[in-house]
Parts: structure tokens; sequence; C-alpha cells
């Protein structure tokens, strides 16, 4: 009677099973032209290919850490006060290194340094103009990442949103006109426009229809803004931004001498992401997308 094999006789033998190839086997075949022996499926694993008899060759699998540590970095980046400063600073448009070290009270070579490593992040580029190197956001985004972090911190943050509330949002001090309004009230007459910011940073960009009033020289200009104002007209102060005290100061020192005086609730940053055009001195206009890409 004919016998059925057993699993283990239908087992190829050993010998039938053709071995890889040595290193020097390979290299003969490949001088000779003829294609290198493959290893059956079961015997992959021993000759270090990825399958089995049993596991089909599938591609690694996606490494997600190595994804979120490339973000990690940029947010390593933002991690201090410091460079915080530089980048909402830098939201008003180009800055050189001596700029931006005098605006955020940073030696130069401290704030050189801080630059260097935005600028590794991929959150800032540099332009050589002259022997002058400019910094600004690398695009759109970055000015709205500073936005959105800044306001974040005061909707989630205590005692970011107590200095907010106590020192930047007194309603005595704080115009209620928006981006709107603004232009309404400027093409009115109604208002005049006070750029406290230095001359640098006016000649940079600035509002459309401001005057520049740096608030260092304001005290000794008092009177001359007091012969431009027209019958009615009140003084809206702006300088960097939300959280810039220049304006806190200059409107504070304004209104103790009797002008009808408040101060915007944003600055350029905001302007430029509502896609308004800055005006350059001697230069015309620049639209949002120069001015922050």
């Amino acid at each position: 009677m004919e016998r059925f094999s057993s699993s283990s006789d239908a087992r190829p033998d050993a010998a039938a099973v053709p071995a890889a190839p040595s290193a020097v086997g390979r290299r003969r075949m490949r001088e000779s032209g003829r294609p290198a022996a493959t290893p059956p499926p079961a015997d992959r694993r021993a000759a270090g290919g990825r399958g089995s008899a049993s596991t089909p060759d599938v591609p690694p699998a996606f490494a997600p850490d190595l994804l979120w540590q490339a973000v990690a970095e940029m947010g390593q980046a933002l991690g201090t006060a410091s460079r915080l400063h530089l980048l909402a600073v830098l939201s008003g448009g180009p800055r050189t290194v001596g700029e931006l070290a005098e605006i955020t009270g940073q030696a130069v070579p401290a704030a050189s340094a801080q630059l260097q490593v935005l600028k590794r992040a991929g959150l800032l580029t540099a332009d050589r103009e002259g022997r002058q190197v400019h910094y600004r956001h690398a695009s759109p985004q970055v000015t709205a990442l500073v936005a959105m972090l800044r306001e974040t911190a005061e909707s989630r943050l205590p005692s970011v949103r107590e200095v907010v509330e106590d020192v930047l949002r007194d309603p005595q001090t704080l115009s209620s006109l928006g981006i709107d309004e603004l232009e309404a009230a400027l093409a009115a007459g109604l208002i005049v426009l006070l750029d406290v910011r230095s001359e640098g940073e006016f000649v940079a960009g600035h509002l459309p229809g401001a005057v520049n009033l740096p608030s260092h020289a304001m005290a000794e200009r008092l009177e001359e803004l007091r012969e431009r104002l027209g019958p009615g007209q009140a003084v809206v102060a702006y300088c960097r931004g939300p959280y810039c005290v220049t304006a806190v100061n200059a409107v504070d020192l304004l209104r103790r001498h009797g002008f009808e005086a408040a101060r915007l609730s944003f600055g350029l940053d905001a302007w430029r992401a509502a896609g308004r055009p800055v005006v350059r001195p001697g230069g015309g206009t620049a639209s949002s997308r120069e001015t922050t890409s």
C-alpha cells in the first residue's frame, strides 16, 4: 500500500536547498555576468533579509518621533524671552542688528547670537545691503505664529493676562478704533496719528498718514504738536505692537499736558496681517507680502 508522507517527510532535504553564495562567490558571479542565486524565502532572514516564509517584505515603519524632533528644534528656538522679543519687533518689518539691539535692550553681540539661532531654525532670513545686514521674518507664517503665541499666552496664562489688562488695556487710554475705523477717522480729519517710534523705525515703514514724534523728544516738542492739531482733533499714538509700552508712556505724557490722547490697540504687525500697505518715505508704499516675506 502506498504510504502518505508526513510533514517531516515532505520537508526538502537540507542538501537540496541552494545555499546563499559567499561574498567571494557573489563577486565572481558579478565578474562573469551570471546572476547571483537568491536564497529561498525561508532562508532570507538568515541571509540578512527583511522577510520570512510567513512575513512578506514590508517598508520600514514611519517614525513620527523624527518628524516631531525637527519641529521641536524650531520650538526650542522660541524658548527664550529675548528671542521672542526680537521676533515681535521684526513683526514690524526688517531691522539691522544694531537697531534690534537698541530696541530690545540687548548688547549687539548677544542680539546677533540670538538672531543666528532664529535664522538656523528657519524663522528669519537675512539680506545684506551694503555693509548692513537686515533681518526679517522668513514668511508671513512666522508673523502669524508670533501673534498666535502672544494671543494664546494672554488667554491661557493669568500672569500675562493680569499685566495686559492692568497696564496695556486701560480703557481710559486705549482707543477703540479698529483698522477700518482708523482709516475712516484719518480720512475725515478727526485725529492726528502719532508714530512714537524712533526716526529709523519710522523711515523703515509706518502707517499711512502718521506723523513721527519719537517718545524721547516728545516733551520738548509738545507745542509743535499742539500747533499741528486742528479744532476738535484728538491724538492717537502707536508704536511697535500691543506690548509696546512706549505708546503707553507717550499717551500718559500727552494727557498730563492737556491733550485728548489715546493709543491704538494694534501695531504694524496687525496692519500688515490685514493686508494694508505701509509707507516708506521716499520709497512709496510696500505691501504686506513685500515686508513680511
